[in-house]
């Protein structure tokens, strides 16, 4: 697999390895999100709110880059339903490769 290592968190230690098939795929914004979200420390919980915080984006940019990340393959949502079958909250989970 030909990637690229980008240092996400140098002062941690942490890198990102980042796939050119995303490099190639993804549109500077949808891969800037997904870089920073990768390197986030072990256990950290995606925030909608932290992603948007960290690059100003309102409402309209960040759906634009959720939806361009699904579609490519390297972040989806999963729906985590209750004993009823109705739905109690979705979980983004991020993937390490742009395979849909």
């Amino acid at each position: 697999m030909r990637a690229i290592k980008v240092n996400a968190r140098p002062s941690a230690g942490e890198s990102v390895v980042i796939p050119l098939d995303i490099v190639d795929t993804l549109s500077g914004d949808a891969l800037a999100a997904w870089v920073y979200m990768c390197g986030r420390p072990p256990g950290w919980t995606v925030s909608v709110n932290e992603v948007r915080s960290r690059f100003g984006w309102g409402d309209f940019v960040w759906r634009k880059v959720s939806k361009e990340l699904r579609e490519q393959g390297p972040m989806s949502i999963v729906a985590a339903k209750g004993k009823d079958g109705r739905i109690e909250s979705r979980k983004i989970v991020l993937k390490e490769t742009a395979e849909k």
